[in-house]
Protein backbone atom coordinates (compact mmCIF):
# COMPACT_ATOMS: atom_id res chain seq x y z
CA UNK A 1 0.00 0.00 0.00
CA UNK A 2 1.36 3.38 -0.94
CA UNK A 3 1.29 6.56 1.14
CA UNK A 4 -1.21 8.02 -1.34
CA UNK A 5 -3.52 5.04 -0.80
CA UNK A 6 -3.27 5.49 2.96
CA UNK A 7 -4.07 9.19 2.58
CA UNK A 8 -7.11 8.32 0.44
CA UNK A 9 -8.37 6.02 3.18
CA UNK A 10 -7.82 8.66 5.87
CA UNK A 11 -9.68 11.20 3.72
CA UNK A 12 -12.62 8.80 3.44
CA UNK A 13 -12.59 8.12 7.18
CA UNK A 14 -12.84 11.86 7.81
CA UNK A 15 -16.19 11.85 5.98
CA UNK A 16 -17.62 9.25 8.36
CA UNK A 17 -19.75 10.12 11.40
CA UNK A 18 -17.62 10.97 14.47
CA UNK A 19 -18.62 7.77 16.30
CA UNK A 20 -17.31 5.64 13.45
CA UNK A 21 -14.14 7.71 13.17
CA UNK A 22 -13.50 7.02 16.85
CA UNK A 23 -13.38 3.28 16.07
CA UNK A 24 -10.42 3.63 13.71
CA UNK A 25 -7.65 4.03 16.31
CA UNK A 26 -8.99 1.04 18.24
CA UNK A 27 -9.07 -1.16 15.14
CA UNK A 28 -5.54 -0.11 14.15
CA UNK A 29 -4.31 -0.84 17.69
CA UNK A 30 -5.87 -4.30 17.54
CA UNK A 31 -4.12 -4.93 14.22
CA UNK A 32 -0.82 -3.87 15.74
CA UNK A 33 -1.38 -6.18 18.71
CA UNK A 34 -2.04 -9.08 16.34
CA UNK A 35 1.10 -8.29 14.36
CA UNK A 36 3.17 -8.18 17.56
CA UNK A 37 1.63 -11.32 19.03
CA UNK A 38 3.81 -14.38 19.43
CA UNK A 39 0.77 -16.56 18.71
CA UNK A 40 1.01 -18.06 15.23
CA UNK A 41 -0.32 -21.20 13.63
CA UNK A 42 2.31 -23.67 12.57
CA UNK A 43 2.32 -24.75 8.92
CA UNK A 44 0.71 -28.01 10.02
CA UNK A 45 -2.03 -26.23 11.97
CA UNK A 46 -2.74 -23.91 9.05
CA UNK A 47 -2.95 -26.89 6.69
CA UNK A 48 -5.41 -28.58 9.08
CA UNK A 49 -7.59 -25.47 9.26
CA UNK A 50 -7.65 -25.25 5.47
CA UNK A 51 -8.42 -28.96 5.17
CA UNK A 52 -11.35 -28.70 7.58
CA UNK A 53 -12.71 -25.54 5.96
CA UNK A 54 -12.68 -27.30 2.59
CA UNK A 55 -14.85 -30.16 3.90
CA UNK A 56 -18.60 -29.98 3.35
CA UNK A 57 -19.26 -31.88 6.57
CA UNK A 58 -21.68 -29.87 8.79
CA UNK A 59 -19.81 -31.04 11.91
CA UNK A 60 -17.02 -28.66 10.94
CA UNK A 61 -17.26 -24.89 10.91
CA UNK A 62 -16.36 -24.39 7.28
CA UNK A 63 -18.00 -21.04 6.69
CA UNK A 64 -16.64 -17.58 7.03
CA UNK A 65 -18.19 -14.53 8.56
CA UNK A 66 -21.66 -14.69 10.06
CA UNK A 67 -22.59 -18.08 8.57
CA UNK A 68 -19.83 -19.72 10.62
CA UNK A 69 -21.91 -19.05 13.75
CA UNK A 70 -24.97 -20.80 12.35
CA UNK A 71 -23.25 -24.18 12.01
CA UNK A 72 -23.96 -26.94 14.52
CA UNK A 73 -21.69 -26.94 17.56
CA UNK A 74 -19.04 -29.60 17.56
CA UNK A 75 -16.61 -28.60 20.27
CA UNK A 76 -16.30 -26.93 23.61
CA UNK A 77 -13.95 -23.96 23.74
CA UNK A 78 -12.53 -22.59 26.96
CA UNK A 79 -11.60 -18.91 26.71
CA UNK A 80 -8.90 -17.25 28.77
CA UNK A 81 -9.54 -13.81 30.26
CA UNK A 82 -7.82 -11.98 27.39
CA UNK A 83 -9.97 -13.77 24.81
CA UNK A 84 -13.12 -12.96 26.78
CA UNK A 85 -12.06 -9.31 26.87
CA UNK A 86 -11.57 -9.40 23.09
CA UNK A 87 -15.02 -10.92 22.60
CA UNK A 88 -16.51 -8.24 24.84
CA UNK A 89 -14.85 -5.61 22.64
CA UNK A 90 -16.31 -7.27 19.53
CA UNK A 91 -19.82 -7.40 21.00
CA UNK A 92 -19.53 -3.77 22.11
CA UNK A 93 -18.47 -2.77 18.62
CA UNK A 94 -21.44 -4.64 17.08
CA UNK A 95 -23.76 -3.03 19.64
CA UNK A 96 -22.87 0.43 18.40
CA UNK A 97 -24.86 -0.35 15.26
CA UNK A 98 -27.26 -2.99 16.55
CA UNK A 99 -27.47 -3.67 20.28
CA UNK A 100 -30.08 -6.40 19.85
CA UNK A 101 -27.91 -8.35 17.40
CA UNK A 102 -24.89 -8.04 19.68
CA UNK A 103 -26.84 -9.37 22.66
CA UNK A 104 -28.23 -12.23 20.60
CA UNK A 105 -24.74 -13.23 19.40
CA UNK A 106 -23.32 -12.91 22.91
CA UNK A 107 -25.91 -15.30 24.33
CA UNK A 108 -25.81 -17.81 21.48
CA UNK A 109 -22.03 -18.05 21.27
CA UNK A 110 -20.86 -17.85 24.87
CA UNK A 111 -22.49 -19.98 27.53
Amino acid sequence: MTKDQVKEIVDRVLTWPPKRQADVPHVVELMEQQDNSALRLTKEQLAEVRRRRAKKNPKYVAGTGADAFSRPRCMRVIFDDEALDDLQDIFSWIAKDNRRAAEKKRHTNIR
